[in-house]
């Protein structure tokens, strides 16, 4: 650190004029100074221009703190902290330095009072618009104003963002105008939003600036807030510039002052929803809504309260509070259709009003099957108030879009309801396709791409409930792959491991019902793995062994049926040791009864396979006796499978001594049940696959053949015609 100041400094070569190349040369120079400095340990807490010197090889260096400066001339660079006397650390110096660049580009200080006003500026830290900046500089130079040292970036961002911003392709000029208004509105707030130094005292020109910065930036960035990465520091400027309005008396607020204020409580109600704070956000959205019934203007209170009212909807259905939350969607409702009654409407009345109208069809849904008409019915009306030129043009708008994303699924719920699955598998397609546009459009928005990940997720399931494998393992595919990305995105999420691990095992059992025997292997193996050391260091509750242990189940029928006895034993073993020899939970208690005796049925169908029949038939007659106690939950369906296959096992093990008659019975009870089974559903798979070992056990080779070919159309390749065949020759009576 140079001791020195005979040599020219960025002042001199500020005050001389720069171009505006060298002016980036020169900052991109200071901030690898300040940031080779914080990486020595150092802090210097008293940077200014005339701290950095300029070398003759066109590099700079930086003088030790302490030399002097004039004290107001100080105050121009120094952070909040600094100065209130507070030990300074590197958030100290990366506050300077950012007016300090900006002074460079812009050619003028950040800071521009006088006097005692500077000095309030200073212990504030409020600084003026940066309007000179691009790109990335803009939001490292609104996140560097920020109150909080924690909250600044470091130097050697700014460095980076000089050295890369003309190739920087990370983000599209969209994805930075809305970062760099939000965070721009930082710094905008925090000098034009104010007290005044002069008790009860405001300039015109202050006002109207501050207009300006809400109409400029703020209004604007009411639609991004859930897209802004960090949110903190913009949620506390708006705080800043509420506290500001607030302090004008009543009698003195204008027509347009009401507006503003209208408009800032409903802005801070939503940053408070964003970052979780609900009470926060409701009592905001409550003062948003009484302020919009003072106003003059119809129009402007029409938008307020479409937005706070839908919110508080939203907030109560999050309470489980519904019929406040129907109150609210209802004011909602009458408040839009009164508006496109009189007039078109805006596209931000159009888009508030369809978000009423869909939250309002959720919450008749959530009543019963039997409001689904209902439902349907407002889903409709959103439907068609989105349905405007205006919103439909070439270039798609992302808010409509993610409305009618989520009433495809929200349709796709009723059709599942009323027992169509046709129109509910139609419906969650098109929110997959439309999810998957939304994540093209904006990648780094986690809840975009956990919708398309839940929707791929439960297209998977239902396509494969009704017998259309192939595109049931494309649809799982989208969804691991989906899980898998929100996993990059947020590593500390345990949620988006354990969706992932779930994904991933439907997609191996699929895969397994198609013939992909080694690829489901391995992903039964992948996320089994992650799932244990999940549970093992405690980061899933204890009543995930059941659903683990369930996963190990699945994976050893797998192996069974690709022929790796060994294996599956193996995995069978681990099933027992992760269900427990007793319950751990009562909640838990018929989940722990179901996999017990699934264990018996899968344990008796590979005991069998090895040739151990003794141990076949008590395995399956320990099942049989297990079934009763499940009382109730043993006429679900997948009970009643196990049940006939355990059937099939003892069958099996009474042809062998010889026992043809009851060989027999048994394999026809089994049979009753497959068909009973396909009757309540068509399209269920394993049905059909029950239906046609069955069929082979009895002799029936040609009617077994032809539920083999039909499950061949239905994509399903995990029963080899000749492989049964020589199984189960033995076997017969």
């Amino acid at each position: 650190m140079n001791t020195g100041t005979d040599a020219p400094n960025l002042d001199d070569a500020i005050r001389e004029g720069l171009s505006r190349k060298e002016a980036r040369r020169l900052a991109l120079r200071t901030a690898e100074a300040i940031a080779a400095m914080h990486a020595r340990g150092e802090v210097h807490g008293d940077l200014t221009p005339r701290s950095i010197l300029l070398a003759r090889a066109g590099g700079v260096s930086i003088v030790a703190a302490g030399a002097p400066q004039p004290a107001l001339y100080r105050m121009r660079y120094v952070s909040p902290e600094a100065a209130r006397r507070e030990a300074p650390g590197p958030g100290a110096d990366v506050f300077a330095l950012s007016l300090i660049i900006r002074e460079l580009i812009e050619g003028i200080p950040a800071r521009r009072g006088t006097g005692d006003e500077l000095a309030m500026e200073a212990i504030d830290g409020r600084v003026s618009v940066p309007h000179g900046l691009e790109g990335e500089l803009v939001s490292l130079a609104a996140l560097a104003a920020s109150p909080h040292p924690e909250n600044r970036p470091k130097a050697s961002a700014f460095a980076a963002a000089l050295k890369g911003q003309s190739q920087f392709k990370g983000f599209s000029r969209q994805d930075w105008l809305i970062i760099g208004a939000a965070v721009a509105a930082i710094v905008m707030l925090a000098i034009m939003l104010r007290e005044s130094t002069r008790e009860r005292a405001r300039s015109t020109q202050q006002f109207e600036d501050a207009r300006a910065a809400f109409e400029g930036f703020l209004g604007g960035i009411y639609p991004e807030l859930d897209r802004v990465e960090v949110i903190a520091p913009l949620a506390e400027a708006g705080k800043r510039a509420l506290a500001s309005m607030e302090t004008m008396l009543e009698e003195e607020r204008g027509p347009r002052d009401r507006l503003l204020l209208a408009r800032t409580l409903l802005w801070n109600g939503e940053a408070e929803r964003v970052q979780g704070n609900d009470a926060e956000a409701k009592a905001l959205f409550e003062r948003a809504v009484e302020r919009a019934e003072a106003l003059d203007d119809p129009n402007e209170a029409a938008v307020i309260l479409l937005a706070a009212e839908t919110a508080l909807g939203d907030l109560a259905v999050g309470r489980r509070e519904f019929v406040p939350a129907a109150r609210h969607y209802s004011s909602a409702i009458a408040v839009g259709q009164t508006q496109l009654k009189e007039r078109p409407g805006s596209k931000e009345t159009r888009i508030a009003f369809a978000r009423a109208l869909m939250g309002y069809g959720e919450l008749r849904m959530s009543s019963g099957p039997s409001s689904a008409e209902q439902a349907r019915g407002y889903f409709a009306r959103a439907r068609g108030v989105l349905a405007d030129e205006s919103l439909n043009g070439e270039v798609v708008d992302r808010d409509a879009l993610e409305i009618q994303v989520r009433l495809n699924r929200l349709e796709a719920n009723i059709a599942v309801l009323e027992g169509n699955p046709v129109l509910a598998i139609q419906k969650l397609r098109q929110h997959v396709a439309g999810a998957e546009q939304l994540v093209e459009m904006d990648p780094g928005r986690p809840h975009l791409r956990q919708a398309l990940a839940q929707g791929a997720s439960v297209l998977g399931n239902l396509e494969r409930t009704t017998g259309r494998l192939t595109d049931a393992a494309e649809s799982q595919r989208k969804a691991v792959e989906g899980w898998r990305l929100l996993r990059a995105m947020e590593p500390s999420e345990i949620r988006w491991r354990r969706q992932w691990a779930r994904s991933t095992r439907d997609l191996a059992s699929l895969l397994a019902d198609i013939g992909e025997w080694q690829e489901a292997a391995l992903l039964h193996d992948t996320s089994l793995a992650d799932m244990s050391m999940l549970l093992d260091t405690g980061q899933l509750p204890a009543t995930a062994d059941l659903e683990l242990g369930e996963q190990l189940l699945d994976s050893a029928e797998g192996l069974h049926a690709a022929g790796d006895l060994q294996a599956a034993r193996q995995r069978i073993q681990e099933a027992r040791g992760r269900i427990g020899p007793v319950v751990s939970s009562v909640r838990s208690e018929n989940l722990w009864r179901r996999l017990k005796a699934r264990a018996d049925v899968i344990g008796a169908e590979l005991a069998l396979s090895e040739g151990n029949f003794q141990a076949a038939e008590t395995l399956a007659l320990k099942f049989l006796k297990e079934v009763e106690a499940l009382s109730a939950e043993g006429r679900e369906r997948s009970v009643r499978l196990e049940r006939a296959r355990a059937l099939l096992v003892t069958s099996a093990v009474r042809a062998m001594k010889g026992e043809a008659e009851i060989a027999k019975s048994a394999r026809e009870r089994a049979l009753g049940i497959a068909d009973e089974l396909i009757r309540e559903d068509p399209g269920f798979v394993p049905a059909y696959v029950l239906q046609a070992r069955t069929l082979f056990f009895l002799g029936e080779d040609a009617m077994a053949a032809e539920v083999l070919a039909k499950l061949e159309d239905m994509g399903y390749r995990g029963l080899d015609l000749g492989s049964v065949r020589a199984a189960t020759a033995a076997l017969r009576d």
